[in-house]
């Protein structure tokens, strides 16, 4: 942006004054995108705290019933209940786009099945258990969501503010700078072309005399 490296020349005030108007209103964009990003965030991250409670508490839940269930059963006995073969959790990934930031989404497509004992083997906290923790694993996988989409969103956030700040404190200055140069330039010379003229016409009419 030095001044030095600046034809003074109107086709170069020209392009300059384009340039700036680019500038500027890339500038305006960058900060619209900035708030939607900002209020994007602000939301996940709330989603992120409710999630992350609820998971917890669910999963307590079903931790303080499984250990009931394996109380009242014995070692021996809960080993067998638990010994049913299990099926996979089915995930389905969602893709959005939030001002151009990829967010993923997780979600149990199909919940991984396991047969319950019966109720000479089992204990009626062990199927609870079981619910309560397939559910804490549901919200697990929304928790994981709103953690990945919390960093992608806060890391696009600082791209964002880096550049705003780029062109409010580097380039929109520098156009400035160079423009008022140019300006400064092309008007004293105008002031000079005036006073040049003047004084040959000046001359012109005392030769005529």
């Amino acid at each position: 942006m030095s001044r030095i490296a600046v034809a003074p020349t109107k086709g170069a005030l020209i392009a300059l004054k384009e340039e700036l108007t680019l500038a500027r209103g890339a500038h305006e964009l960058l900060e619209r995108k900035r708030e939607v990003l900002i209020n994007e965030l602000m939301r996940y991250v709330h989603e992120l705290r409710d999630s992350q409670q609820r998971f917890h508490e669910k999963f307590q839940a079903g931790l303080k019933l499984f250990l009931t269930a394996r109380a009242r059963m014995g070692n021996q006995r809960a080993d067998l209940a638990m010994e049913f073969p299990v099926t996979e959790n089915e995930f389905h990934i969602l893709h959005r786009s939030v001002m151009g930031v990829h967010i993923l989404e997780l979600a149990i497509s199909k919940a991984a099945s396991q047969p319950l004992p019966g109720f000479a083997l089992g204990v009626p906290e062990l199927e609870e258990a079981y619910k309560c923790l397939q559910d804490a694993l549901k919200l697990l996988g929304d928790y994981v969501t709103r953690l990945g989409s919390v960093f992608r969103l806060a890391t696009e956030v600082k791209k964002t503010q880096r550049r705003v700040n780029a062109l409010e404190n580097i380039f929109i200055p520098g156009y400035e700078s160079r423009r008022d140069f140019i300006q400064a330039v092309l008007e004293e010379n105008e002031r000079e072309e005036f006073f040049r003229q003047k004084r040959v016409k000046n001359k012109l009419a005392q030769s005529g005399d």
